[in-house]
């Protein structure tokens, strides 16, 4: 897998970008310690957004972002 600095290059992000960048962050450690496994169903949104404390609309941002880059897949109507 490749490292958050090639997935995310460093640059001055928007206050909403952090937020998201932070989900995504979150994520990859779950995969990354082996806490969510390949087939694996996240959590609920609104139990993961509560736990990073941020916006569903954040949260689905974040989320987004890893189904564009192959980490995650969305089966609409089963979650992630």
């Amino acid at each position: 897998m490749k490292p958050m600095s090639e997935i995310l290059p460093q640059r001055d992000l928007s206050s909403a970008q952090r937020v998201s960048t932070r989900v995504v962050t979150y994520l990859r450690s779950l995969i990354d310690s082996g806490e969510l496994h390949p087939g694996d169903q996240l959590p609920p949104e609104r139990e993961l957004a509560r736990k990073l404390n941020v916006s569903r609309t954040s949260l689905r941002a974040g989320i987004a972002f890893l189904e564009m880059v192959g980490i995650l897949k969305i089966c609409h109507g089963s979650g992630a």
